[in-house]
């Protein structure tokens, strides 16, 4: 690579949970054409295997820690602004709010901001800085419902500006690792001739596992699994959920969980089991 090649730079908070992928994702965009992707991530700890999993060009780590990043955030863009002196770069895609706020104060570049959460434009302060730079920040969703939330909250802004893009998978390679039904459930230690509710994803509010426990009691009694397997603190909160909600949980209606099950954790983390 030479300094004058046409780049793209992509800007993400961390490489945890889904957001790996998600840069990889649009750094796959531009595999086959002029330009080289430059990712960056703002927290979390340099990898190799990040670092392949990224599918770019060339991929930076601040390493910043996550209180660095709050507030007026000085030292990510002094970093970010070091990145793009003496480069072409044409363009800057930043994954949610602090990204975002990091590439427009911290370059001159066009930004495409990808918002994967309700509520990001709720607080009038970001309105008002995304309204300043309206002129070279558009907007993504990857939802029509995420779109929705931020074109209730700019209502100004042209609804052009303001569009939809999901995220996606590579089916072929997806499915080139698909275990068939009986390894996959060899794998997560379910019982062959059990019917099976699982639920794939990390805990979190928004994904509200604790309906889907209380859901589960309401439609089953007995004959069924329902499974999660997590490593994050939400587990615990769901475990103790599943005891009030579950009184019979370790009768025929068995709910599993694994804080650290690896092979299970594997699995779930490719997307390679099928029930």
């Amino acid at each position: 690579m030479t300094r004058s090649e046409p780049r793209v730079l992509q800007l993400c908070h961390s490489h945890s949970g889904p957001f790996l992928d998600c840069a990889r994702q649009y750094a796959a965009l531009f595999e086959r054409t002029e330009y080289k992707v430059t990712t960056v991530y703002l927290t979390g700890a340099p990898s190799t295997e990040v670092e392949r999993g990224s599918a770019s060009d060339e991929v930076f780590f601040l390493h910043y820690r996550s209180e660095d990043v709050r507030g007026l955030k000085f030292g990510a863009i002094r970093s970010v602004r070091q990145i793009v002196a003496g480069r072409d770069f044409r363009l800057c895609i930043a994954h949610r709010f602090k990204p975002v706020y990091v590439a427009l104060l911290g370059s001159t570049l066009p930004v495409i901001g990808v918002h994967h959460g309700f509520g990001d434009y709720r607080r009038l302060s970001r309105r008002l800085f995304a309204g300043f730079f309206r002129n070279r920040l558009a907007l993504l969703g990857v939802s029509d419902a995420v779109r929705d939330d931020m074109r209730v909250c700019l209502p100004s802004w042209p609804p052009e500006r303001i569009e939809t893009l999901y995220n996606r998978i590579d089916v072929d390679a997806v499915q080139a690792e698909l275990l068939d039904r009986a390894s996959a459930r060899d794998a997560l230690g379910l019982p062959e001739d059990a019917w099976v509710a699982g639920n794939v994803g990390r805990p979190h509010p928004d994904k509200d596992q604790a309906t889907l426990i209380r859901g589960f009691a309401l439609a089953f009694a007995t004959s069924c699994h329902l499974t999660a397997f997590s490593r994050s603190w939400a587990a615990a909160n769901s475990r103790l959920l599943s005891k009030r909600w579950l009184p019979n949980w370790a009768s025929p209606c068995a709910y599993a969980f694994s804080a650290k099950c690896r092979k299970a954790g594997a699995i779930l983390g490719r997307s390679t089991c099928s029930y």
